[in-house]
């Protein structure tokens, strides 16, 4: 019982910090990279990288990475549907040519015999 109430006192601490009306998250503030400005940008949060200010508040900044991250999510999943149907599709023109992995590894074992050892 001790153990769980040390345990809410240390979330509600937590919570208390990270809160947006306290007075230390929304005091904080992050001094923006050239990288950071063009993630606020790419977010949509200004319109262009010399209109971010040189430090912006850090809620913003963190919400704004996590945008981020979820569009290159996005872009990450869209790629590999379209390698994967791309994969598919060589993968039945090589079937309708004739190509095997049994058959090319056959060749390729066939060739590195027939290759005089120096």
């Amino acid at each position: 019982m001790l153990r769980l109430r040390s345990l809410q006192l240390c979330n509600n601490a937590w919570r208390r910090f990270f809160h947006k009306s306290s007075s230390l998250a929304t005091d904080r503030y992050h001094p923006t990279s050239s990288f950071d400005k063009r993630i606020l940008v790419w977010v949509k949060k200004y319109h262009a990288v010399d209109q971010v200010p040189d430090s912006v508040p850090i809620q913003v900044m963190m919400r704004a990475r996590d945008r981020a991250r979820v569009k290159t999510m996005w872009f990450a999943i869209a790629a590999t549907i379209v390698a994967s149907i791309g994969v598919i599709i060589s993968g039945k023109r090589a079937a309708a040519r004739g190509d095997t992995v049994e058959k090319l590894n056959r060749d390729w074992h066939r060739e590195y015999a027939q290759k005089p050892k120096t």
